[in-house]
């Protein structure tokens, strides 16, 4: 234990009622030492029966953000955290036991990382549609790729407090895309992404239509707030079919499914586009982003 630095949690959580037990007993069965760990929930302003569950818990502090947005929440938390490092999380997570230990070893490590950030993998849950797990399993939440790419989801993160604080937080003007906004602001002070395979979360598949659906319209909202010109959005709206063509050259090279299933799900793709396209134009006419 001597010399391990102390981490803070943020978890943000809005109607987490049917998550949030699990997300929590998760962080209790950390091995890393307990002393060590400062966890902070944010509620952002839940009607459902999360507030109650959170009051039998009495190893975290709890914080209450009336602004609607996950990354209001997170810059709240962020005024209270106390740790040497920031972690983030999502109430419906469930981070595996040595999540929190491999973080921190891959970032004493690594000293020039501003962003540690771990793998996700996906489970099911009763009543998931075979298609869309299928969608999921394929498409989704490839924190390796991501961070290829300058970008890393905050269902599973870890970077050096003052750092964050030093770059102001999240952009809480976004309801989806802040983690992507904020990565980019970490690469441009001059730290590195880096991808730890041993740090390990656990996140629902969004096993419907309507829940697919429901993220890409969220996602699309987030992205959108980032394009700033004519141009930028565009090219932002171009985009949306570039990325139909590349989920299809990929679903269609999976060989170990059948040409029924790779035709279904090409399918699938090309209408969350169309929701997509549908929600831009909702945008466009004036409409507030979608909230997670």
């Amino acid at each position: 234990m001597s010399g391990l630095p102390r981490v803070s949690i943020v978890i943000p959580v809005w109607n987490g009622a049917a998550t949030i037990d699990a997300c929590l007993d998760a962080i209790e069965a950390q091995t890393y030492p307990r002393e060590l760990i400062q966890l902070i929930v944010v509620d952002n302003g839940s009607t459902d029966t999360t507030l109650a569950m959170l009051a039998r818990r009495t190893m975290l502090m709890l914080l209450h953000e009336p602004q609607p947005g996950s990354y209001s929440a997170r810059n709240l938390g962020l005024t209270v955290a106390s740790g040497d490092y920031l972690a983030f999380t999502d109430a419906d997570c469930q981070p595996e036991p040595r999540w929190l230990a491999s973080a921190v070893a891959a970032a004493q490590a690594n000293p020039g990382a501003g962003v540690v950030g771990g793998r996700i993998e996906l489970f099911s849950t009763d009543g998931d549609s075979e298609l869309c797990r299928a969608y999921e399993n394929l498409l989704s939440f490839d924190q390796q790729n991501y961070i290829r790419h300058g970008h890393c989801a905050t269902a599973n993160w870890l970077s050096p407090r003052a750092l964050v604080e030093s770059l102001g937080g999240f952009d809480a003007r976004l309801k989806s895309g802040g983690d992507f906004e904020l990565s980019q602001r970490v690469r441009g002070s001059g730290h590195t992404l880096l991808y730890c395979a041993e740090m390990v979360v656990r996140h629902p598949c969004r096993g419907s239509f309507a829940g697919l659906l429901s993220k890409r319209r969220r996602t699309t909202g987030g992205q959108w707030g980032l394009q700033q010109t004519l141009r930028q959005r565009v090219k932002y709206g171009l985009g949306i079919s570039v990325q139909v063509l590349r989920e299809s050259r990929r679903i269609l090279a999976h060989d170990a499914l059948t040409v029924g299933q790779r035709l279904q799900l090409c399918g699938l793709s090309a209408l969350l586009a169309g929701g997509q396209y549908l929600e831009l134009m909702r945008l466009m006419l004036g409409a507030a982003p979608r909230r997670a």
